[in-house]
């Protein structure tokens, strides 16, 4: 029977889910449900164990169908798997799923390094008055889970998440039903196994798994009387049952694993770390190679500004050139044009006289020009220079306005460029006290 609140609201051919289980192989695209019976004896405790045989069912389906998308999220039964409720200290993820392969570790007979384990976090609970993290516990049997993605990867797909059945069950479920507000028992039956998951206040509160379904009558008559226990006999307990166990309903489930239309959003993925950092890995080169693409046409945009901002610096600076030797009119007015030209080459010379002077280092030009500008209450003590036109100027003054008053006339001057004031300080000598300081500059090269 097709769920009715079954609408996909996804693009066309693209793969929303792939359940596979010991009778049916499911895969829901677009707005196709597709379906194909496993190949018999496929599996064994939960294990694939006929991975070539299953894959190609998968792979005939697709191509039959014409499914081209290969990103799927895949979900796996409960054979094999452990459920718990846990209570652990706020840390960091990897610290909780270290615990949680520790904890989980007790209930079976493997130890956490055959197992996949994830956990979701369900909210903050106090024991014994001390603040904890209560959490969804989840591990797998690594052979299960290695069957799965091996399979999958044979028939061609890229699995991006692995859920449980149970878990995509109960979202379909509340998906279909208003958010459990009092005391709610919702039980979710795969095959011959059922798990109870009793909600308050739309929480977790407390899970059961029955390995049989001939238990299933028994084991609602226990876990009511335990809600009676918890939370009174007055509590109101609704008791919801997961019917429609097809792969409609696991599909939906899966797809409202990242919706916000259900209440019930707990994320399992239980890829191995390695995949999981394979993906991580190619959504990195995917996000590198964007960066940069877009820093390229950014470098690109800004080389063909500057390339624009140079011919139109260059088009002003010949319009200004030829206009400074051909002066305006009202110049022409008020001095003549022979006094315009006269000043014209007057700068000119001055201005060909320093540039002679820097380039060569010409130091009588230089040291006229320091005795221009030094200060009356300033004298030098020493003047150094090296061969990349960097100069260094020691001397003391009167005071420490004196030597500003230097600074600021040694930036003025045409000589001389990025002038700073590099040390001052007061030296006392004998009865006054004098400003001590050392100026470093650079020697204009004017081309």
């Amino acid at each position: 029977m097709k769920s009715k609140f079954f609408k996909p609201k996804l693009e066309k051919n693209e793969i929303v889910s792939l359940i596979i289980t010991s009778q049916k192989i499911n895969i829901i695209s677009g707005d196709k449900s597709l379906f194909v019976d496993t190949p018999k004896d496929a599996f064994s405790e939960g294990v694939i164990i006929k991975t070539h045989e299953v894959a190609q069912a998968i792979k005939n389906l697709l191509i039959l169908n014409k499914v081209k998308n290969r990103n799927t999220i895949a979900s796996i039964g409960v054979d094999g798997v452990l459920l718990r409720l846990l209570n652990v200290p706020f840390l960091k993820p990897e610290a909780i799923k270290d615990i949680v392969c520790k904890e989980v570790s007790k209930y079976i007979a493997f130890s956490g390094e055959e197992l996949e384990t994830d956990f979701y976090p369900l909210g903050d609970v106090s024991e014994s008055g001390i603040r904890k993290l209560r959490v969804l516990a989840v591990a797998v049997k690594k052979e299960i889970i290695d069957s799965y993605i091996k399979t999958i990867k044979l028939a061609g797909l890229n699995v991006q998440v692995i859920d449980l059945n149970c878990l995509a069950i109960i979202r379909a479920t509340i998906s279909r039903t208003s958010t459990p507000k009092d005391i709610t028992i919702l039980v979710s039956v795969e095959n011959d196994v059922a798990i109870a998951f009793i909600f308050k206040d739309s929480q977790i509160y407390y899970l059961h798994k029955l390995d049989s379904t001939n238990q299933l009558q028994a084991g609602l008559d226990s876990i009511n009387k335990y809600c009676q226990s918890e939370f009174g006999k007055d509590a109101k307990i609704h008791t919801i049952i997961s019917s429609e166990i097809n792969g409609l309903t696991l599909a939906e489930g899966l797809s409202l694993r990242d919706s916000k239309e259900s209440a019930f959003l707990v994320k399992i993925n239980l890829l191995p770390l390695e995949e999981l950092k394979t993906k991580e890995f190619d959504k990195q080169i995917v996000l590198f190679l964007t960066t940069t693409i877009s820093v390229i046409a950014v470098l690109l945009f800004v080389f063909f500004c500057l390339l624009v901002a140079t011919w139109f610096n260059s088009k002003q600076a010949a319009y200004s050139q030829e206009n400074l030797k051909k002066p305006t009119p009202v110049l022409n007015k008020l001095l003549g044009m022979e006094k315009v030209s006269k000043l014209y080459e007057r700068e000119i010379k001055n201005q060909q006289k320093i540039i002679k002077a820097v380039n060569q280092q010409d130091w009588s030009f230089i040291l006229e020009e320091i005795k221009k500008v030094i200060p009356k209450k300033a004298f030098l003590v020493r003047i150094e220079s090296n061969q990349d036109n960097e100069m260094n100027i020691v001397g003391e003054a009167a005071n420490a306005d004196t030597v500003f008053s230097f600074v600021n006339s040694l930036k003025s001057s045409d000589y001389f460029t990025d002038v700073k004031l590099v040390e001052s300080k007061d030296k006392e000598n004998q009865n006054n006290v004098t400003a001590y300081f050392m100026i470093k500059c650079q020697i204009a090269a004017i081309d």
